[in-house]
């Protein structure tokens, strides 16, 4: 299986600024990715979180405007969250959107978690028209309006991806597959995750490819201590590139797949897993383009600990 991976070449993507395009320098805090935005003319610190379609708010900074509904959602847990609707403005550097709706929440936990205050998620509804292309060498995002569904941000023509896949979405989620041991499964790319998931239900076919870890006690998103069994996915192969050693985190998406239209999720990719490659998604092509970075052996030849 070696011998699927294509030859690493040094990651330097040339990016080029094209009208209805955006350049937004971000910060890691932890594993995630905060990038600078205003919304209703406040500036702030907002994750970048593909693991949700809504543009959602901190209720510690944001007053609902126009206030909408009271409901409750779920999140990946499938645990309850109340929420009000609202309507706001948004600008992420050079790019506006006028009347988005907003979810608004509490999200104290997460500023308490890292230190900072977190002012909201940016889901990918916002990104829907757009190929967003994560830089982590230099710290910057692409963002760039696609004109149809067969066209992309020029950026570096003469270094072909490593890994090129279609994608599907499941509640705003892109939706890559990869397989196991001849397993075909569907993982979501969720940037708004440290820890790569996967529900149980979904490892008694794959036999051999998986080997369980310890127990671990982790916060879920609202701070609340659980103790979660580890494991590792093994011989992992996404397109052209191949992992022997995959950690997960086993936790229940039955809620949310419940909950959600579309196919079920076997399990997340995470921001930890995403930041071994620079990244492009084209939402309106459906694609998802990965070039390999330095240090992507770590992930290759992963061991277990």
């Amino acid at each position: 299986m070696i011998n699927k991976i294509i030859l690493m070449c040094g990651l330097s993507l040339l990016t080029f600024r094209v009208k209805g395009s955006t350049v937004l320098p971000f910060q890691l805090v932890g594993k995630l990715i905060v990038i600078q935005a205003v919304v209703n003319d406040q500036m702030g610190n907002y994750i970048l979180d593909t693991g949700t379609s809504n543009l959602v708010l901190n209720n510690q900074y944001h007053d609902p405007v126009f206030a909408g509904r009271k409901r409750k959602a779920l999140g990946i847990s499938g645990r309850p969250v109340k929420m009000v609707e609202s309507f706001v403005d948004l600008q992420i550097g050079e790019l506006k959107w006028r009347s988005l709706t907003a979810e608004v929440m509490s999200l104290e936990h997460l500023s308490r978690a890292k230190n900072l205050p977190i002012m909201g998620l940016i889901g990918t509804y916002v990104f829907r028209n757009y190929q967003l292309i994560i830089d982590f060498d230099n710290r910057e995002i692409l963002l760039t309006k696609v004109a149809g569904k067969h066209k992309e941000a020029p950026i570096d023509p003469g270094q072909p991806a490593n890994v090129l896949l279609p994608i599907r979405t499941k509640a705003g989620i892109p939706v890559i597959e990869m397989q196991i041991e001849g397993v075909s499964l569907d993982f979501g790319l969720d940037t708004g995750s440290e820890v790569n998931i996967m529900d149980a239900k979904y490892l008694k076919p794959l036999k051999g490819g998986f080997s369980p870890g310890r127990a671990v006690k982790m916060l879920d998103v609202f701070q609340h201590p659980q103790l979660v069994n580890t494991g590792f996915l093994k011989n992992v192969i996404i397109d052209q590139f191949y992992c022997s050693n995959l950690k997960i985190a086993i936790l229940p998406l039955k809620k949310f797949n419940l909950n959600t239209s579309g196919q079920s999720l076997n399990g997340l990719l995470s921001s930890d897993f995403i930041a071994h490659f620079k990244t492009s998604i084209n939402f309106p092509a459906g694609r998802v383009k990965l070039w390999y970075r330095s240090g992507i052996e770590k992930l290759i030849y992963a061991k277990k600990d």
